[in-house]
């Protein structure tokens, strides 16, 4: 998998999430302002960190092909 597929792959992977995270904090605050400002910190913070994983898998997966 190349860096575009996975970027792809991570924005997609947490917009899902991210719809999951609105609607928990919408349930537990009864507020949609907080809720939608926990789920944007959420899809910025996992985003980046789903895309970090992916590229250390894939160098993690090139090594051991060696």
């Amino acid at each position: 998998m190349n860096k575009s597929e996975s970027l792809i792959k991570s924005v997609v992977y947490r917009f899902f999430g991210t719809v999951g995270t609105f609607f928990i904090a919408l349930l537990l605050t009864g507020e949609t302002s907080v809720a939608g400002g926990i789920a944007v910190m959420e899809i910025v913070f996992k985003t980046t960190m789903y895309y970090a994983y992916e590229r250390l898998w894939e160098k993690v997966g090139r090594k051991n092909k060696q």
